[in-house]
């Protein structure tokens, strides 16, 4: 049995496909295995990422690669990795990313030093000029599922190495393709009873501006990240556990509802109404986003507009 399953979506990442693979395939950890989940791509990216695995033929045996026969979405195309991942450990990296070749086997030392369901690291963020910004530190506090929803930890799938059994809880699986990192890390953060972090850089996060968080429908974006918050939302009614963590599920609102200060008013209302009151006393929304949403609520726009970001 693998030590680590690597889950890899991909779509048309001939431009960083090569990258990737070649910081997986680098390794130091033994007994991996990488599935890669090609999600119909209409480039060469199948093709580059051959050639970069005939060059560490040790790891082909390791290496199974699928292709979605239409287009999938991230989200399920991890899903579909995910059914056939044998590895006691998941790890979920993204195709426009590299790690550190010492990652896994940082990672998975720990995880076995103290039995934890999940390890995360730190990681940092690459701009096309070529800086990196490292992240804040991603050290958890003894309440994993408030860091998520607060964001004091960032909801990435990708910094964190995840026990194979924690997937085998009940949970509802996203279908939305933006924040689906959202949508299930929450959920498995109620299973993961032992946590760990290390205080390295392992993981190199590319900041892309042709990436789907980067481009697409403003509209399908907001959709999509609706759809993974309530997502959330249903697993904590499900789970008795909406009560105590309603409050914190409001950052999240929050901050969709400012990405649609573009919208009619009309529109605007009918996005998460029982925080509209709500969001003026969370100490976790930023002044000027109350004083935006405020101005929206009124119909100044003109006003609005000019607290929209944030």
């Amino acid at each position: 049995m693998p030590k680590v399953s690597v889950v890899i979506p991909f779509l048309n990442a001939a431009k960083y496909i090569e990258r990737c693979a070649t910081s997986l395939f680098s390794q130091t950890l033994a007994d991996l295995e990488f599935i890669f989940v090609d999600d119909n791509s209409g480039d060469k990216s199948g093709n580059l990422l051959n050639a970069v695995l005939l060059k560490f033929p040790d790891r082909i045996p390791e290496t199974t690669i699928l292709r979605n026969d239409t287009n999938m979405g991230s989200s399920l195309s991890r899903k579909r990795g995910l059914s056939v991942a044998k590895g006691d450990y998941l790890f979920f990296c993204d195709a426009d990313d590299s790690i550190e070749p010492y990652m896994l086997e940082t990672m998975y030392s720990e995880a076995l030093r103290g039995g934890f369901d999940m390890v995360i690291c730190n990681y940092d963020r690459v701009f096309p000029d070529g800086s990196h910004v490292p992240s804040p530190s991603q050290k958890p506090s003894d309440d994993l599922l408030k860091d998520l929803l607060t964001n004091r930890l960032d909801n990435y799938l990708w910094n964190k190495l995840i026990k194979r059994d924690i997937f085998n809880y009940p949970h509802f699986f996203p279908t939305a393709s933006v924040w689906e990192d959202v949508g299930l890390i929450s959920q498995l953060a109620v299973y993961c009873k032992k946590i760990s972090w290390t205080d390295a850089i392992l993981y190199h996060y590319y900041i892309n501006p042709g990436s789907l968080m980067n481009t697409g429908v403003k509209r399908k974006r907001c959709l999509d990240k609706i759809q993974n918050v309530s997502l959330v939302e249903d697993f904590l009614k499900e789970n008795n556990l909406l009560g105590d963590y309603s409050k914190y599920l409001t950052r999240h609102k929050g901050y969709i509802l400012s990405e649609c200060f573009d919208s009619p008013r009309k529109d605007y209302l009918k996005v998460f109404p029982e925080i509209h009151f709500r969001l003026f006393f969370s100490p976790y929304i930023p002044f000027r986003n109350k004083i935006g949403h405020l101005t929206k609520l009124l119909g100044i726009h003109g006003i609005s507009r000019a607290f929209r970001k944030f």
